[in-house]
């Protein structure tokens, strides 16, 4: 595989994860500022160090999977229900902290059998 194609499957897995955690499609991100950007920017390239694997949650389960599994984190239990209501940015950053919370959410919802993108509606 040329290293060009590895760049680009590189560059649409940050896209679609800057998309998943942003919380919007980047196409309708008009009234978001330069520095939500680099924010977001700056999230993902900080959960890549963290966990490498992250990068390949959007071609496995593509965005609103994504946003599902982040989902998932939230409502594990009535803890974290109350913990990370009307929080996203505390949900992110307990995510930041600790990836196997995504880890585990990937790892439920294939033990359920039911993928995270075909599950439910988006957030």
């Amino acid at each position: 595989m040329c290293i060009c194609v590895i760049l680009q499957e590189l560059n649409g897995a940050v896209l679609a994860l800057r998309e998943a955690f942003q919380g919007q499609p980047l196409d309708e991100q008009a009234g978001r500022t330069a520095e939500d950007a680099a924010r977001t920017r700056e999230y993902v390239t900080d959960l890549v160090a963290a966990w490498p694997g992250v990068l390949a949650l959007p071609a496995r389960y593509d965005v609103a999977g994504v946003r599902r599994l982040l989902r998932a984190v939230r409502q594990r239990d009535a803890d974290s229900k109350a913990r990370y209501k009307g929080q996203r940015d505390l949900l992110l950053a307990d995510v930041l902290e600790k990836p196997e919370l995504l880890r585990a959410a990937m790892q439920g919802a294939e033990g359920s059998g039911v993928q995270p993108d075909a599950a439910g509606a988006e957030e």
